[in-house]
C-alpha cells in the first residue's frame, strides 16, 4: 500500500528537472537567429542579382527583336537604278534607312538613316524623337556601309541611346544585312 501511495503522489523534486531540461536557453535561440539572419540576407543578395540579369536579358531580347525589324525592313527596301551612275539606291520603307551601292563594284557607296548616319529607335522598331525621354527600351542605331565588296549594310544597336560621352554603352549589337540585289 506504501507502494502504491507513493506512486500517487507527485514527484516534485523529478518533475522540477524535467521541466528544467525541457525549452532552449536564450543562448541557443540567439544563435539560431544568427544563422536564419545571415541566410535571409544571403538570399536577398542574390534577388537583387538575378533581377539585374531578368532585365538585362529582357533588354538584349527586346535589341535582338528590333535589330530583325531593322533586318526585314531593309529587306524589303524599295530600290530604284540610275543608269548613269550604274547604282542602285535602296530606301527601307519603315525607318527611311537609304544606301547607294555601286553595281560595278558592288559596294555600298553611302547609307544613312534619317538623313544622318545615327537615330533612336523604339522596340517597335520606330524611330524616336529627341525629346529628351529615355524609355527603358530604347536603342541607338548607326549605320554604314559594309567592308568593300560586300553589298551589306552594317547595323549598329546600342543601348542606352542618350548617355554622355565618356559613359560607355550597356550593351551592344551589331549586324551586318545584306541589300536584295537583283
Amino acid at each position: 500500500m506504501d507502494k502504491f501511495k507513493r506512486l500517487l503522489q507527485p514527484n516534485h523534486g523529478r518533475l522540477r528537472s524535467q521541466l528544467k531540461e525541457a525549452g532552449f536557453t536564450l543562448t541557443e535561440i540567439a544563435l539560431a537567429l544568427a544563422i536564419f539572419s545571415f541566410a535571409l540576407v544571403s538570399m536577398l543578395g542574390l534577388l537583387s542579382v538575378g533581377m539585374k540579369n531578368t532585365r538585362k536579358a529582357n533588354i538584349q531580347l527586346a535589341a535582338s527583336n528590333t535589330l530583325s525589324g531593322i533586318a526585314s525592313d531593309i529587306q524589303s527596301s524599295v530600290r530604284t537604278f540610275n543608269s548613269q551612275d550604274n547604282t542602285y539606291k535602296f530606301i527601307s520603307p519603315r525607318l527611311a534607312i537609304t544606301a547607294e551601292v555601286d553595281m560595278v563594284t558592288r559596294t555600298v557607296e553611302s547609307v544613312t538613316i534619317n538623313s544622318g548616319s545615327a537615330a533612336i529607335v523604339d522596340e517597335s522598331c520606330s524611330t524616336v524623337s529627341n525629346t529628351g525621354v529615355t524609355l527603358m527600351k530604347q536603342f541607338g542605331i548607326r549605320v554604314g556601309p559594309a567592308a568593300s565588296g560586300t553589298p551589306a549594310v552594317r547595323i549598329i544597336l546600342d543601348w542606352p541611346p542618350r548617355r554622355s560621352a565618356s559613359a560607355a554603352a550597356e550593351g551592344s549589337l551589331n549586324a551586318l544585312i545584306p541589300l536584295p540585289l537583283p
